[in-house]
């Protein structure tokens, strides 16, 4: 396993980053955590390595066409998916663990510090600063 760089999300931001996924359960801590830091063989809880955990994810199925001048001969569907873990909920914890490629946790890292930013800026002007995109 990596070293630890899952990130602790404050409430507000993360509703704000995962508007839409439906009703969230406020007594769970919400955290990001790589996809290569999730420990696997059986999945477990990235902070207490336990195994009673609910999983959430999708399959995913590939498959290959085969196109000659435009015409669609072959077309193969694979039998088998890939399985895709979204979330990781960790009862023992209380956290909800959402899963993340390395290039998406350093958005939510650079989004992150310029919030912060966004904040000394409000505070030194003593004004609220307005973000392209953010409605009121």
């Amino acid at each position: 396993m990596k070293n630890n760089n899952h990130k602790v999300i404050p409430q507000d931001e993360f509703f704000n980053l995962w508007a839409g996924s439906g009703e969230q359960d406020d007594a769970l801590t919400n955290e990001l955590v790589l996809a290569d830091e999730v420990p696997t063989d059986p999945i477990r809880c990235p902070k207490c390595n336990g195994t009673t955990i609910s999983v959430e994810g999708y399959y995913r199925l590939a498959f290959t066409i085969e196109q000659a001048d435009g015409s669609v001969p072959k077309e193969n569907l694979d039998d088998e998916g890939i399985k895709v873990v979204e979330v990781l909920t960790c009862p023992s914890c209380q956290i909800r663990w959402y899963v993340v490629d390395e290039a998406t946790f350093r958005l939510y890292e650079e989004n992150h510090e310029l919030r912060v930013q966004v904040a000394i800026l409000e505070s030194l002007l003593h004004a609220p600063v307005r973000i392209m995109g953010e409605s009121n």
